[in-house]
């Protein structure tokens, strides 16, 4: 169950804007990998926390934004071997995590000419990691995390339609509890966070305001890439890891709210230094994705509206293997959502369908043993909003 509250502006970006949510989750299944006993795993956690800045735009070319941002998690899971699913027989791991995280923010945006924007932004971030690992309590603890992230990035319009731009960040990933807090091991509660570097660059154009056409090149860099081990179910740190790619998007705006798209991503994941020469490709990790698919909306009345979108997703070959000697084969994903909104209320249905009986995200070697989380055929979920 999740609620989320949002508050914008009337008029344009100026002003304060500010969202308020709150998430509770909980998961209690079981799964099975050969030769290793069936597993189970349990996760209950709910989240809640909230994001708040204020625009400031003295200048119609000038705009600062000021914010925070915070979050708290609380978290109990663990991993069991059971035995016909209700006969705990081990005790892989077990944590009660808390997580209590804060950013504060400024973000500048500047054209000091009609075809020039300029942007940059800082952000500060606070971490309080919370531990009690229930197996091995002479390894729960503490960490206190702060790290700085900047930014910059600029966009060229040299011609109407037309954007060239390009970004660079520092950004960073909180450290697992596994790994500041292993079963078997020294606690590190001073290991710090994973540093990611990443910059892009490339253009979109609009074409007789009908066609809308983007490429985007990137580059990331993740200091610490880590995978869980499907044998053990613990994560592993495998090391530095970059992914180089590209995404392209086309766009096609038709009479009656109809809009046709397609994208295509391709990107090339490697580990920078693996502990087994030529082990360098990070499993799990699709070569490409393609969609297509369309969104049409009408206003049937003049406090009442209908929307639909449709699409299909396709993911490519994923490495089984870190040496890329086997590989899964593509899969396909079907997306449906029906919008209806009256007054200030919007109701929502979407569903997701899986074809092929032995597609999944989740498939992996155990040994010997190729194994997989089968995904459900069929998905649904409702939703419902309240504006004010």
């Amino acid at each position: 169950m999740s609620l989320l509250s949002n508050y914008e502006p009337k008029d344009g970006e100026k002003g304060l804007h500010a969202a308020v949510f709150a998430e509770s989750y909980e998961n209690n299944q079981s799964f099975y990998f050969p030769p290793t006993p069936q597993m189970r795993f349990f996760d209950d956690r709910a989240r809640m926390g909230y994001r708040v800045l204020y625009n400031f735009m003295p200048a119609d070319n000038f705009s600062l934004a000021l914010g925070n941002e915070s979050r708290y998690d609380d978290v109990d899971y663990a991993y069991k071997f059971s035995e016909n699913f209700s006969t705990i027989i081990a005790e892989i791991e077990t944590y009660k995590t808390r997580q209590w995280s804060s950013g504060i923010f400024a973000q500048a945006q500047y054209s000091p000419f009609e075809f020039l924007k300029l942007m940059g932004g800082v952000r500060y971030d606070y971490l309080d990691i919370d531990v009690d690992n229930v197996l091995d309590p002479d390894n729960s603890g503490k960490s206190d995390i702060d790290v700085f992230s900047p930014k910059i990035g600029m966009v060229v319009t040299p011609y109407e339609d037309i954007n060239l731009f390009a970004n660079y960040g520092k950004g960073f990933r909180s450290p697992y509890v596994e790994e500041i807090s292993p079963v078997d091991g020294t606690a590190n509660f001073d290991l710090g966070v994973a540093e990611i570097d990443s910059w892009d660059a490339g253009f979109n154009v609009l074409l007789g305001k009908t066609v809308y056409i983007g490429l985007d090149y990137y580059y990331t860099y993740l200091e610490r890439e880590v995978a869980t081990n499907p044998e053990t179910m613990r994560k592993e740190n495998l090391g530095e890891s970059e992914r180089k790619g590209i995404d392209a998007e086309c766009r096609i705006y038709l009479p009656y709210n109809l809009e046709l798209f397609a994208t295509y991503g391709y990107v090339r994941g490697r580990l920078e230094n693996p502990s087994t020469p030529g082990a360098v490709y990070i499993r799990s990790l699709p070569e490409d994705v393609i969609s297509a698919g369309f969104n049409w909306s009408r206003h049937l009345t003049e406090n009442q509206k209908i929307g639909i979108d449709a699409y299909y997703v396709r993911y490519g070959e994923r490495p089984l293997k870190t040496d890329n000697s086997e590989q899964a084969d593509p899969f396909d994903r079907y997306y449906a959502k029906i919008n209806y909104g009256f007054d200030k209320w919007t109701l929502s249905v979407e569903g997701q369908y899986t074809p092929d009986e032995y597609d999944s995200e989740w498939i992996y070697y155990s040994g010997t043993n190729l194994m997989y989380l089968p995904s459900p055929e069929w998905q649904a979920m409702a939703k419902i909003k309240y504006s004010f």
